[in-house]
């Protein structure tokens, strides 16, 4: 992913506006960042890449479609901009651009979109990871039991 080429094919790649340490700090805030928020993030995390579809996230996680990971990413970067106090990037239309917070993203070329990590937060959860704050097995064995609890 880190590729020049790969780089220049992503279509939303707004100006970060939050670092690595606020990226820690917001991950470890369980009234910014709540279970569904973290399983998000590091299921994107734990993708090729560090990206992927709400679709696929949805699946991973076992829920019946992808609405819940797209309103629940909106509910997610609306904590995140009240907290730091910053404003969302706006789209064509005027509106806000709330999935770009924690995210970049990049057409899949079939009406779907790519969630891709954005390389602070990517390194916030390495970083989390290595310091035992955060155990991604957890996270994604979780997500496992929920999806296979649902078959």
């Amino acid at each position: 992913m880190d590729s020049k080429e790969n780089l220049e094919k992503i279509k939303f790649k707004d100006e970060t506006q939050i670092t690595k340490v606020q990226w820690k700090n917001i991950l470890l805030n369980k009234e910014i960042t709540n279970e569904l928020d973290l399983k998000t993030v590091l299921t994107v995390f734990n993708s090729p890449e560090n990206r992927s579809t709400a679709t696929e996230i949805a699946t991973i996680l076992g829920e019946n479609n992808y609405h819940i990971i797209s309103s629940g990413n909106t509910s997610f970067s609306r904590r995140i901009c009240a907290y730091l106090n910053i404003k969302p990037p706006k789209n064509n239309k005027g509106g806000n651009r709330w999935w770009t917070i924690p995210y970049w993203g990049k057409s899949k070329g079939d009406g779907k979109w790519f969630y891709i990590l954005r390389p602070e937060l990517k390194e916030a959860i390495e970083e989390l990871i290595f310091e035992g704050k955060l155990n991604l097995k957890d996270i994604v064995g979780s997500a496992r039991e929920t999806k296979d609890s649902q078959l």
